[in-house]
């Protein structure tokens, strides 16, 4: 199973975490898409670290980083940029989502 994860707030840090260790503890996948307020997230080493996780696939929006003044310097390449298509391609390829 994947689960799809859209975070567009950043406030909830904490749940993104303990849910993909979840999925990742079941031999699930997960795959997040980063938007809107979320994208603040992206200068969080303990939220990009999910990257490093083989079973893990990140993407972001990169017009909201730019609205946002997202520093994307130091960004794992792992984690893609991209656009509402990746959020699509989220949602299709993933079993269940979740928005936070």
């Amino acid at each position: 199973m994947e689960l799809g994860i859209l975070v567009n707030t950043s406030k909830n840090l904490k749940h993104v975490i303990g849910l993909i260790g979840a999925a990742l503890k079941k031999g699930h996948s997960a795959r997040l898409f980063v938007m809107d307020e979320g994208t603040r997230l992206l200068e969080n080493s303990k939220f990009t670290g999910l990257s490093d996780h083989e079973k893990v696939k990140m993407s972001f929006c990169e017009y909201n980083t730019g609205q946002l003044g997202i520093n994307l310097e130091n960004l794992n390449t792992k984690i893609k940029k991209g656009t509402q298509l990746n959020n699509a391609i989220m949602c299709e390829k993933s079993d269940k989502i979740l928005v936070l």
